[in-house]
């Protein structure tokens, strides 16, 4: 698996032109490319392994949340974090290494409460 930074990827291959589709035993075949198989408490789709969230939360991508509601609110309140961050760093170059050492301080602290990309396989 590989990490983006905001989800887990698997690797994949291409087959070679004119060759029929034919994934090796331990991989799985979705939209005409092989990938890994995910671990059991995983679903692949396409080249992405999304976990199930524990009981009691909801899925949101790659965010497990109490409630769908929360999804959005959630989303939008990372990216506007990181927009502001954009914005200071534009409008006042010389704070930059603190504006963005206190961005990836709070970005960190913000996903670490939903556990992205967990048991990575």
């Amino acid at each position: 698996m590989i990490d983006s930074g905001v989800t887990c990827t698997k690797r994949s291959y291409g087959r070679g032109a004119g060759k029929p589709l034919k994934c090796k035993p331990d991989q799985v075949e979705d939209a005409a490319l092989c990938y890994k198989s995910c671990a059991n408490n995983f679903r692949g789709v396409g080249p992405v392994c999304w976990h199930h969230c524990p009981s009691g939360l909801k899925s949101c991508g790659a965010l497990c949340l109490p409630t769908v509601g929360d999804c959005v609110a959630t989303i939008f309140s990372i990216a506007e974090e990181i927009a502001l961050t954009v914005a200071e760093i534009a409008f006042e170059p010389e704070d930059a290494p603190i504006a963005l050492t206190k961005a990836i301080a709070g970005i960190g602290a913000e996903f670490k409460k939903y556990k992205i990309c967990p048991n990575i396989s």
